[in-house]
């Protein structure tokens, strides 16, 4: 998000947790919601030319199911949306 922030990008963000992200110089829209939510993610997905997926357990996100139902709502909300790229980074299976 900072490399894109910084290139210049406009980039709209989901979080829970709105208040945690910064916003230097205007370019970064926040969107309240949650990926186990799906209704939340269509706001954040509309009109968009990609989405980019970091999910990864913190805390309460500890729950076995939480990165694959995540990921499915992100791609039915990205179709709804017609939205055709998805970037996925995850560190899964490093440990």
């Amino acid at each position: 998000m900072d490399r894109a922030l910084e290139r210049g990008q406009v980039v709209t963000a989901l979080a829970r947790n709105p208040a945690k992200l910064a916003d230097p110089g205007g370019r970064l829209r926040v969107v309240k919601g949650d990926v186990l939510d799906p209704s939340s993610l269509d706001a954040a997905v509309e009109g968009q030319d990609a989405v980019l997926s970091a999910l990864g357990n913190r805390g309460d996100r500890s729950s076995p199911g939480f990165l694959g139902d995540g990921i499915a709502n992100v791609i039915a909300a990205m179709d709804r949306k017609g939205v055709r790229r998805l970037v996925a980074v995850s560190a899964f299976g490093a440990g």
